[in-house]
């Protein structure tokens, strides 16, 4: 069995388990497509995990959140992102699935991931520029998931747009290698993989 697999089958039994775990349907497997294969044993962070604390075979993973969550067994840190990330030593990736949409400076959060990854960073955030966003941006004013409704119930208080991240990663000496999305056709959700640039 295959990496994707053996994890599609723990993240099958982890629902079956906790329920939802809050994700577009094929966004995690977009992420898992663009995790390379560690040379070594090396050690991931999950941030913003929420209830998704999958297990990646030949990683070990560390999982922070604002919520405590139920799952035992884990290595769990309770921790505000928009405060900082309760971490010093470097992980050879982060993963940061739906979360930046969520913190209050974007910029702040991708200089901490940056500086305390090696090799890469996976973020994915709502589509802001895809044909169905500018469309009921035209006619509401609003970007999808982020109406006064959704603001309150899911707490999305910052739009991102493609075009941010590039300016982020320049300033801060990475670059977007890979731009994927959870479905080819609806473009819901945007998942890139950021690198270092080479000196």
């Amino acid at each position: 069995m295959n990496t994707f697999w053996k994890v599609k089958e723990i993240m099958n039994r982890d629902i079956k388990k906790y329920g939802t775990l809050g994700h577009a349907p094929g966004t995690w497997e977009s992420v898992l497509s663009l995790i390379p294969i560690p040379k070594n044993s090396a050690e991931i962070l999950n941030a913003g995990c929420g209830k998704f604390t999958p297990e990646i075979p030949d990683y070990k993973l560390w999982h922070c959140d604002i919520r405590k969550i139920k799952k035992k067994g884990i290595n769990f840190v309770r921790a505000n992102l928009n405060r900082g990330i309760p971490f010093s030593s470097p992980f050879e990736g982060t993963i940061a699935m739906e979360v930046i949409e969520h913190l209050e400076n974007p910029h702040h959060f991708l200089k901490k991931v940056t500086d305390l990854s090696t090799a890469w960073v996976i973020i994915t955030y709502p589509n802001n520029e895809s044909p169905t966003a500018k469309k009921l941006f035209q006619e509401t004013g609003n970007f999808p998931w982020f109406s006064e409704k959704h603001i309150k119930k899911n707490g999305h208080i910052t739009p991102i747009f493609s075009w941010q991240i590039e300016h982020i990663t320049k300033k801060l000496e990475w670059k977007v290698d890979e731009t994927k999305h959870n479905d080819p056709i609806t473009q819901e959700i945007v998942i890139q993989r950021l690198i270092p640039k080479k000196k």
